[in-house]
């Protein structure tokens, strides 16, 4: 029972770091106004 509530919890934290990451990455990416952010967000176009 240890075992899988040790995996349980490295795979959350895993899975928070990896949303954190994304997140980080798309703002990163708005303010850059590169053109990622909107072909991620289609619905939410960049005025060009």
């Amino acid at each position: 029972m240890e075992v899988a509530l040790i995996a349980h919890e490295i795979f959350v934290n895993t899975t928070y770091f990896l949303i954190l990451g994304h997140v980080a990455a798309a703002i990163f990416h708005r303010r850059r106004s590169d053109g990622i952010w909107s072909s991620m967000v289609q619905v939410w176009k960049e005025d060009e």
